[in-house]
């Protein structure tokens, strides 16, 4: 595992190595699991970063396969700028994952914040945190067909 300079890394395929294969696999496997436990058990929030880190981890993946060249980890921001390219990607599963993104930045950078004169109170963001949690975890099974599929 590496520091806060992770984001420079190059991601490492697993396609000429098994091993890294498995360890990604189980990763994927707990990755889901915990999304799963996280929302029934009301941490709405772990879910959303999961299911971010997992979408970015499929786009990269696909970026790499499709263009050929290995390419450092992003944000999801510009990973969607880039896969909007791609002919092979779905531009309605790109808007998919764009709509859900501002949803989750609302979630991971708002609860607390007042930016308009509507004032929504705790429980109400809460129940905003889930359904964005809810909407990612379908979203994220979405998104690992696609790419498998085009890989």
């Amino acid at each position: 595992m590496t520091g806060p300079n992770s984001a420079h890394h190059i991601q490492i395929k697993s396609k000429h190595n098994p091993k890294i294969g498995k360890a990604k696999e189980e990763l994927f496997r707990s990755a889901f699991s915990r999304i799963d436990n996280s929302i029934s058990r009301g941490f709405h929030l772990e879910a959303i970063t999961i299911t971010e880190s997992l979408i970015c981890d499929r786009l990269e993946t696909l970026i790499s396969v499709v263009t050929e060249n290995r390419i450092k980890a992003m944000n999801l921001g510009p990973l969607l700028k880039i896969v909007r390219q791609l002919p092979e990607f779905p531009p309605e599963l790109a808007d998919e994952i764009d709509d859900w993104r501002i949803d989750r930045n609302y979630v991971v950078h708002q609860m607390v914040k007042i930016t308009t004169e509507e004032v929504f109170d705790w429980r109400s963001r809460m129940k905003f945190a889930r359904i964005t949690a809810i909407r990612g975890q379908s979203l994220i099974k979405d998104v690992h067909a696609t790419t498998n599929r085009i890989k």
